[in-house]
């Protein structure tokens, strides 16, 4: 019963019974690129250089706390996506 009304559900049945939890709404974000123009190219290949590193060494963390721990498996992949740059 919702409100004092009762509510019948139809449908074509998947499983047995129902379930009930919140609904989310998926929103995309927005993807749109703007193109700029770079007047410091190696200030920027530094930049991509120090973001790479810092991506590796967080990646390296997240396999040393968690995959190594729950996932020992899945640590040859991690160590392969390490290694792309």
């Amino acid at each position: 019963m919702y409100g004092g009304v009762f509510i019948m559900i139809k449908g074509i049945g998947a499983s047995s019974g129902i379930a009930i939890a919140k609904a989310y709404k998926l929103v995309m974000p927005d993807l749109t690129v703007t193109k700029v123009t770079i007047a410091d190219t190696d200030a920027e290949i530094k930049n991509f250089d120090e973001a790479m590193s810092q991506t590796a060494k967080e990646l390296e963390s997240i396999k040393n706390v968690s995959v190594i721990r729950y996932l020992p498996d899945a640590v040859p992949l991690l160590k392969m996506s390490c290694c792309w740059y």
